[in-house]
Parts: structure tokens; sequence; C-alpha cells
């Protein structure tokens, strides 16, 4: 059955035989709208709307689809099949977004679907601040809300340190990372306030910029005896963030003994030294040195103590009364400088003889000392003990047997 203008509605078709009948209900045409998507445009792009146009109805039709907004409109025609259905994508330029929320509207003869857009704020949050290489370098997230794309300067500034800036584009939901930096220079240790902007948003964090002279230190040279000098090499290495200029000092027991005035380094650089020292008697046992920058310190120990050790070697085991029993020992300095101990020999513990002011270097062994005792009459049945001591060690032996002359 042919349709024609103006049959739009809906119907009842029914078929029958002489013993049935069946029917089906039909609907005119109706084309139904959705918006489906819109762009995110520039300003000076096309702003571009996608719509789904649908024949919802059972016959076929023809109309015009438009798309109206306060950017402007535009139109289409659009034939669908009953259940067919068709994408269309209407544009318009966009000159401006100054009187946004704009609302768009696209509409059949039957139906209409309408979406709002938005143009939002470039917001911008801190996401990390680094200070090494004589830069602050600050990064930030930044997005772009709403339907519409946009273009702002992002800018860094830190009062008393400099400031940076770069331009950035985004579509309307869209972001990015930004990083901006500021150069250092001697003299701009400190604490700073950074801040990041937009034309719409500001975030902020703060900075410390630091100087740092770090310390290391070794007696590079160490003295065998009192009179000699002791050298302390230092190494001082600059970890800071900016270059800066610091005196090192030199300290011995807690008292300033020199300063090692302007030591300027750039960041990263190394500078090395030495003092020296003379000990002294009344420095002994130990001197405790000290290197020092404005920012670090380091320390080490000078040991100043001889050490003798007393090894017998041996010790007559027969003598006649009247005749000396000989004890034979060695001595070994185990501690760092010139000993000038004395050596005795002990008889039942009474001191019966000294070597005085023995001089060992240290590491070194002096062997085959000698003491010789005349053995008395009473010690003929009751063999005295030798006992050789130095001020740090001793070793006893006795002599194992005596006979009348």
């Amino acid at each position: 059955m042919p349709t024609s203008a103006g049959d739009d509605g809906s119907y009842t078709a029914t078929v029958t035989t002489e013993d049935d009948s069946a029917s089906a209900a039909i609907t005119g045409p109706s084309l139904a709208v959705s918006i489906e998507e819109t762009n995110n445009p520039f300003p000076g792009e096309q702003l571009l709307v996608t719509a789904l146009v649908k024949n919802v109805g059972t016959f076929g039709d023809s109309q015009s689809v438009e798309m109206t907004s306060g950017l402007g409109g535009d139109s289409t025609d659009v034939s669908l099949q009953g259940g067919d259905s068709q994408l269309v994508t209407f544009s318009t330029s966009v000159d401006g977004v100054g009187n946004a929320p704009y609302e768009v509207t696209v509409s059949t003869e039957d139906d209409s679907a309408s979406t709002t857009l938005f143009d939002g704020p470039m917001g911008v949050s801190i996401s990390d601040t680094t200070v090494a290489s004589k830069q602050v370098s600050v990064t930030a997230y930044v997005s772009k809300s709403g339907e519409f794309g946009g273009t702002q300067t992002i800018g860094l500034d830190i009062p008393g340190l400099g400031t940076d800036s770069t331009t950035v584009s985004l579509r309307g939901g869209h972001w990015t990372w930004v990083t901006l930096s500021v150069d250092l220079t001697a003299g701009d240790e400190g604490s700073y306030t950074a801040t990041v902007s937009s034309a719409d948003d500001s975030d902020s964090t703060g900075v410390t910029v630091s100087t740092d002279f770090q310390v290391s230190m070794s007696i590079e040279v160490k003295p065998e005896e009192i009179g000699e000098p002791a050298i302390v090499f230092y190494e001082i290495t600059n970890e800071g963030d900016v270059p800066d200029s610091q005196d090192v000092t030199f300290s011995v027991n807690g008292s300033t003994e020199d300063i090692s005035g302007g030591v300027s380094l750039d960041v990263g650089s190394v500078e090395e030294g030495s003092f020296t020292y003379t000990p002294a008697v009344e420095d002994m046992p130990q001197i405790e040195f000290e290197v020092g920058t404005d920012d670090d310190t380091a320390s080490s120990t000078l040991e100043l103590e001889s050490y003798y050790e007393v090894d017998i070697e041996y010790v007559t085991d027969t003598v006649l009364v009247g005749d000396p029993a000989v004890a034979i020992f060695n001595v070994t300095n185990t501690g760092n400088i010139v000993g000038g101990q004395d050596i005795d020999l002990t008889v039942d513990g009474t001191v019966v003889d000294t070597k005085e002011d023995v001089a060992i270097a240290p590491g070194e062994t002096e062997t085959e000392f000698v003491f010789e005792y005349l053995i008395t009459e009473e010690e003929l049945y009751d063999p005295p003990e030798f006992t050789v001591s130095s001020r740090n060690d001793n070793e006893s032996q006795q002599s194992t047997r005596s006979t009348r002359g």
C-alpha cells in the first residue's frame, strides 16, 4: 500500500482469511536525536558537534536537522528508512569563549537534544622541587577543565632568586607536566617560597638552598718520636647547591691551631691541603686532630705512646755462689713513637739493676739485652725469681739451681 505526505501517525494493520485474522501496529516516521560528542576546540578553531539521528518509526522520512548554539549554527538534511540511523557532524567557528557557558542544541521536527559547553580554568599543582646543578627546578601538573581548549603562560616566581615561564596549550579535559627553573649563584643560600601560576590558579612550596663543604682527613705522616712533625691531609668537597668560600680550621685537642682562609669551591669541586703539627711531651699519650668548615668537621686521633713488650729468652739455670746469673731478654716496641723507657731487673721483688732510657723505634725489636746478678749464700737453696719489666710489660723466670763454689 503506498503512503503519501500527511500519512504520518499510528495505525493498525490487519490481515484476515475466512477462518482467521492477525494484526500489527504500524507507526509513522519519527526522527530521534542524541548528541554523541564535541571536539573541545581552541578559539579560532571549528566547534564540531556529532549527533546520532535515528528513525524510530516504521515509514521512511526526510528532515532537516539543525544545530544551534551561542557560537553559531549549522544544518543538514537527513533521509532515513524506518529503523535506520545516521551520524551527522555540525560545525561552527569559535571566535572566542568569553561568553561561556554555551548551550548547544541539535533538533529534528520530532525531537531535540542539548548539552552545555563550559570554559574551565587552567589549574596548576606543584609535584616536585629539586635543587641541583646550581639550579632550582620546580615541576608542576597543569590541567585544563571544561570543553574548550586554552593557551596560557605558566610562570615560576621565587622572590630573591628569579623567575621563569613557558606557554602551555591544552584542550579541555587534557593535562601535561611542566618544569621551570632558576639559576643559582654564590650567596644564594637560604629559604625561599616558589610559586607556579597560570592566569586562573597558583600553587606554592618552600625551597631551601644550602651550602655544604664536606670534610675528610687523614694523618699521613706520623712522628716516630716527640719533636718530629705530624702532617694532617684534608679534602674539602662542595656538596652544596651553590658555589661558596669558607675557612678551613685546624684544631688540636680542641684549640684552634691554624686556619686556611677563603677556600673557594664551585659545586662539586674538591680542594686538598695539609696542616703540620709538632707534638710535645705534654701532648702524650694522644692528640685529637680536627679539620672543620662552616658545615662539617672530621677528626682523627694520633696515639703518642711507646709500648715495650718484654720477652726473656734465657736465665742461667746453674750458677756458683759468687758467680753472676745471666738473664738475656728482647724488647719490642709495639707502640707508635720511639720510646725512652727504663728496663728494670727485679730479683725476688727488689729492683737490682736498670737499663735507662732505652730507645726503640716503633715496630722494632732490640735483642739480647743482658742483666747479670751475683747469687748470694742465702739464695743457694732457694733459687731467686728474675723479673724483667718495662713501663708496659713484664716477664718472670726462676733460676732453677745454685751450687757452692
